[in-house]
């Protein structure tokens, strides 16, 4: 496994805390938020373009 970085915010009289590299290792980008019990996982994935395209549609 690679490094965990932690970090951890206090807002108001809550503690935020970020986590990545622990899970989703295979995504460009992972982290892990949490406050108390609650905790939300947020990817992102990429590939290199082609160059061809300069719009994403959606449908």
């Amino acid at each position: 496994i690679g490094d965990v970085y932690s970090e951890g915010v206090e807002v108001g009289s809550r503690l935020i805390t970020f986590e990545t590299g622990k899970l989703a290792r295979f995504a460009a980008g992972a982290v892990v938020l949490g406050i108390k019990e609650t905790k939300v996982l947020s990817t992102v994935v990429s590939a290199e373009g082609d160059g061809t395209r300069d719009f994403l549609p959606l449908t």
